[in-house]
C-alpha cells in the first residue's frame, strides 16, 4: 500500500516536465557562464515550482478527471486528496525555501511569479476557461524569462520566445480537444475539435516558421526544417485521424530539440 501511494505521489507531480524544464534552465546557464552551481542553483528551484502546479491541478481537476482519466492516480483512489494537498503545501515550503536560499534577490521576483502563475492555473480554468490556453503559454515563458537573467539577452532570444508560446498554446490545445467531455467551455468547445486541431497544428507550424527564420546558422535553420516536416506529419495524420494524442506524440520531440536555440 505505501508503496502504491509513493507512486501515485510520483505521478502527481510529473517528473518527466518538471525536470525537462529544469535541464532546459540548466543547460543554456551551464554554457553560457561556465558555473555548475549557479546552473543547478537555478535549475533545481524550478523543480518544485513545477511540481505544485501539477499536484493543485489535479486535486481541482478531480471531478473531471473522473470522466476524462479515471486511471490517474487521484480518481482511481490510489491516493487520497487530503494527501495530495498536503504534498501541495510540502512543495510549495520546499519552493519558497529554495527561492530564499539558492537564488539571488534580484532574480527571486521571477520564481515567485512563476509560482503564483502555477498555483492560479485553476482559476483561470474556472472563470476564464477560453483564456486558459493562453495562460499556459504564458506560463511556458517563464524559464526562458529566467534564462534572460543568467545565458543571454531576451531580445536576442525573441524568436526562441514566441516559438515556446505557440508551441504551448498548440499541445494546449490538442490536451483540450482529447479532455473536452469533462471540461467546461475552453476554446476548443466553443470553434469545435476539428477547428481547435487545425489552429492548434497551425500555430506549432508557425512556432517552428519563427525559429526557421530567427536563426542565423544553418544548424538551427535544419533542426526548424526538421520541426516543419514533421509539422507537416502531424497536420496529415489530424486530417487522417484526428486523433490529438498521436499528434502530440509526434510533436513532443520539438521541446527537447529546441534546447539548441537557448545555447
Amino acid at each position: 500500500m505505501g508503496r502504491s501511494v509513493f507512486f501515485a505521489a510520483f505521478q502527481l507531480v510529473r517528473p518527466e516536465i518538471s525536470g525537462l524544464v529544469a535541464v532546459v534552465i540548466f543547460i543554456p546557464t551551464l554554457c553560457a557562464t561556465g558555473d555548475w552551481s549557479l546552473g543547478l542553483r537555478y535549475a533545481l528551484t524550478i523543480v518544485p515550482i513545477c511540481m505544485c502546479g501539477f499536484v493543485i491541478n489535479a486535486v481541482n481537476d478531480l471531478e473531471k478527471d473522473r470522466q476524462n482519466h479515471p486511471e490517474r492516480p487521484l480518481p482511481s483512489g490510489t491516493i487520497s486528496p487530503s494527501a495530495a494537498v498536503f504534498l501541495f503545501f510540502v512543495l510549495i515550503a520546499v519552493a519558497l525555501t529554495m527561492i530564499k536560499s539558492l537564488i539571488a534577490p534580484q532574480d527571486a521576483f521571477v520564481y515567485l511569479l512563476s509560482l503564483i502563475i502555477m498555483i492560479n492555473y485553476d482559476y483561470v480554468v474556472s472563470y476564464f476557461p477560453s483564456a486558459k490556453n493562453f495562460y499556459v503559454a504564458t506560463a511556458a515563458a517563464m524559464p526562458i524569462v529566467i534564462l534572460s537573467r543568467t545565458a543571454f539577452s531576451l531580445l536576442s532570444h525573441t524568436n526562441v520566445l514566441i516559438a515556446a508560446i505557440l508551441y504551448a498554446l498548440c499541445m494546449e490545445m490538442l490536451s483540450d480537444i482529447k479532455d473536452m467531455p469533462g471540461d467546461g467551455l475552453t476554446l476548443a468547445k466553443r470553434i469545435g475539435s476539428r477547428r481547435a486541431g487545425q489552429l492548434a497544428l497551425g500555430v506549432l507550424t508557425a512556432a517552428a516558421i519563427s525559429l526557421f527564420f530567427g536563426s542565423s546558422d544553418w544548424v538551427g535553420r535544419l533542426i526548424a526544417g526538421g520541426f516543419m516536416v514533421l509539422d507537416l506529419g502531424c497536420i496529415l495524420l489530424w486530417h487522417r485521424t484526428e486523433n490529438p494524442m498521436l499528434v502530440f506524440r509526434m510533436a513532443t520531440v520539438q521541446p527537447i530539440l529546441g534546447i539548441y536555440y537557448l545555447l
